[in-house]
């Protein structure tokens, strides 16, 4: 890492010195999931994306420092324009001795960021990189919670006849299936929207701790062994429920070997302590609404929490800075859409609907189906850009 003692001025960057063209850096379109767990961890919060080289990538924390790095080896520029993006995320903009820095507070401390793309040196190589350094704890953002919460298995976006691999969903419960010398992968299913086990299979639960495990099943056989590795379980078949409990941070569940037999799992209500809340996108050929919606919150660096669900469909409110109109809003709100999303409606002033009702732009994800539509609100003073993420059902 390049370690920014020396602030030069910030964000009227141009690619000088390194020669050559502007090759599009490769990789994905939100921090992956450890990125983002660090940046929990020691900033208190995800900072906005952007696409650094994949190849090249650095990142982490330094403790002589106290500060969060993360850049990469590039010629190209990709940090031209940060800084819009965190003034309209909340970053306050410090100028000291001609250089600007920006700053924020989270539970963590007071945080101070520096961006910059970087010249070549006797010392390395051209490249972006950023920099927080943290006055405070440094560290422990990710805070644990304590409650009961309930996950639903149609929420997070298997697609049809998936097999069901490690998966933590939010806020911290990690889901590992396996088929355990079975006959049958242990695989989600959308008729029905439950994850199907079959004689032998075994589902592991992990969290920070657990005391109860309440199940709601659309299938399970009477009399067929569901049997924890630790504390107790017992099912009313009738009723198609069936209740953990005991003291674990993760319990295994192993199923008995009768022909024919299954269980089906649609949802678990659990009460425990969870951390580490960010999910891990369920994969697959497809994006789902969740990945787009995840991809979004890692866009403006906010995270799953920042999503409000509502019949399948994913919305992410934000109030960006400097904003003084609704049309101001919707078009904030485009500079952090993921690439990969085409305009399905081009924006242009006159396509609100029902006037301040409607939305502005529309694009959408032709691999998926999966439209993404910006809108905005009046929210006392405040002009709320509003993203709604839904899939094209036919």
């Amino acid at each position: 890492m390049k370690k920014i003692l020396i602030l030069p001025a910030l964000f009227a960057l141009a690619v000088t010195g390194c020669g050559g063209d502007d090759p599009v850096p490769s990789g994905d379109v939100g921090w992956v999931q450890d990125v983002k767990e660090e940046m929990t961890e020691y900033l208190g919060l995800v900072l906005p994306f952007v696409q650094f080289d994949t190849a090249t990538l650095y990142h982490g924390w330094n403790e002589d420092e106290g500060a969060y790095f993360i850049g990469d080896d590039s010629e190209t520029n990709v940090l031209d324009g940060y800084g819009d993006r965190l003034l309209r995320t909340g970053w306050t903009p410090v100028t000291e001795e001609g250089s600007v820095n920006y700053t924020k507070s989270t539970e963590v401390g007071d945080l101070t960021l520096h961006a910059e793309w970087y010249e070549a040196t006797d010392l390395y190589p051209c490249g972006n990189e950023i920099a927080v350094y943290v006055a405070g704890q440094g560290g422990g953002g990710d805070d644990p919670v304590t409650g009961t919460y309930e996950f639903v298995m149609e929420d997070y976006g298997w697609s049809d006849a998936e097999v069901i691999s490690e998966t933590t969903l939010a806020p911290g419960l990690t889901i590992n299936a396996s088929k355990n010398g079975g006959s049958n992968d242990p695989k989600y299913y959308a008729s029905g929207a439950s994850i199907r086990l079959y004689p032998n299979n075994s589902i592991t639960f992990s969290a920070d701790n657990m005391t109860k495990i309440e199940f709601t099943f659309t299938r399970i056989d009477d009399n067929f062994a569901f049997n924890p590795d630790s504390g107790t379980f017992s099912a009313d078949y009738a009723a198609k429920t069936g209740v953990w409990t005991g003291d674990a941070s993760s319990v295994t569940f192993t199923l008995g070997s009768g022909s024919g037999k299954q269980i089906r799992i649609s949802a678990v209500k659990v009460t425990g302590t969870f951390s580490g809340g960010d999910p891990i996108g369920p994969g697959g050929d497809e994006r789902t609404v969740e990945d787009v919606a995840l991809d979004i919150c890692d866009m403006l660096g906010y995270t799953a929490s920042d999503i409000y669900w509502e019949d399948g469909e994913a919305y992410i409110s934000v109030v960006f800075e400097d904003v003084t109109s609704l049309e101001e809003a919707c078009v904030a709100g485009i500079d952090f859409l993921p690439t990969y999303l085409n305009e399905y409606e081009a924006p242009a002033a006159g396509q609100w609907l029902d006037g301040d009702d409607g939305y502005f732009a529309s694009y959408m994800d032709s691999d998926s189906l999966t439209f993404v539509e910006i809108g905005s609100y009046l929210d006392g003073e405040d002009y709320v850009t509003q993203y709604c993420v839904y899939q094209m059902v036919y």
